[in-house]
């Protein structure tokens, strides 16, 4: 068995913390080590073998975190299913638990026993999914209606009153984008419901360079694959699905609103030194070694870094996205 860490994103909602140089999975967020760090731990407690596939000009962290890790260098970022795609080229005998290597993960043993009932079903021939029983009506996730192990349907980020129905029945999972399936299994389904996707990574992985440890498609070859996720590609058509129901602490961390809420829930100590609140409450800021007060407001988001300060609206910080959007044609220094 192998675990694939998918660690090819840029971040982008982590502006200003997180750089196209230094995306958020190479941030030490929590007590100084790396959300790709605890990824690698995961995989190590499986006793697997690691395959990381990642951004081209980010490689020099993978050296530095994972230097035995049979490594995928993407020179343009396509997306999920075309890198789980190459690792199934490139190791076809093999069971893979894919990882993404930017989520929390608080409850290791949680973990490891839904990863182990994953690959029993791998190893069936099944594709399987990890479905997290939801600890509030989320809006910003994709849903899992599932009963057992058997999965009905895949619902897109519902509204509020839409989620609160759905954790009142008891049948819905949140998506937590990890999946576990042989390789042979994936590239049948693959070819069966994405034959273009197929067809396109088989060629670039055809062509790439192919050195001790490493696997380095071209940049022509790569274009050509259509950027899709592994969900829309082939887990949310195949008749081959499972879904393992996991508690493990699980958060993607995909903005700083859910940063917030992983220091409030877990009572973690405070990045700023001190936060002083006047006629307001609710707010949160991560400025490293800087006081911060704030008057008269409500439901911020505070982050600072030596070079930026962001200030945002809490439950709007998805649009950091646009931000970044922006920098990169008005000041693209700011985002490196």
């Amino acid at each position: 068995m192998k675990v694939l860490i998918l660690s090819g994103g840029g971040g982008e909602r982590f502006w200003p913390l997180s750089r196209q140089t230094k995306p958020k999975q190479f941030l030490p967020i929590f007590g100084g080590k790396t959300l790709f760090e605890d990824a690698l731990e995961r995989a190590d407690s499986l006793g697997a073998e690691v395959v990381v596939a990642t951004n081209a000009k980010h490689t020099h962290w993978i050296d530095q975190f994972a230097p035995n890790a049979f490594q995928i260098h993407e020179p343009i970022g396509r997306n999920t299913a075309p890198a789980v795609a190459l690792a199934c080229f490139q190791f076809p005998s093999e069971t893979f638990l894919v990882l993404p290597s930017d989520h929390l993960i608080r409850y290791r043993e949680g973990f490891i026993q839904a990863s182990k009932r994953a690959i029993e079903l791998a190893n069936q021939g099944f594709l399987v999914t990890f479905g997290l029983t939801p600890d509030y009506p989320e809006t910003g996730y994709g849903y899992i209606e599932a009963e057992g192990e058997i999965v009905h349907s895949f619902k897109e980020k519902p509204h509020l009153e839409t989620a609160q129905e759905y954790i009142a029945t008891g049948r819905y999972f949140w998506n937590a984008g990890m999946f576990a399936f042989s390789a042979k299994t994936f590239l049948e389904e693959c070819q069966k419901h994405a034959p273009e996707l197929y067809e396109k990574t088989k060629m670039a992985w055809e062509n790439a360079q192919k050195d001790d440890g490493v696997l380095a498609p071209q940049e022509n070859h790569m274009s050509e694959i259509p950027s899709i996720s592994i969900d829309y590609a082939v887990i949310e058509k195949t008749d081959q699905l499972r879904m393992v129901p996991a508690s493990m602490g699980w958060s993607d961390l995909g903005s700083f609103d859910a940063l917030a809420d992983e220091y409030k829930k877990n009572h973690l100590p405070m990045e700023t030194p001190r936060l002083v609140q006047i006629e307001g409450e609710n707010n949160f800021a991560f400025a490293p070694n800087t006081v911060v007060a704030t008057i008269g407001v409500s439901n911020l988001l505070i982050i600072q870094t030596p070079d930026a300060l962001l200030v945002c609206e809490k439950g709007k910080s998805q649009q950091v996205r646009a931000v970044m959007e922006d920098l990169k044609l008005n000041l693209p220094s700011i985002t490196q």
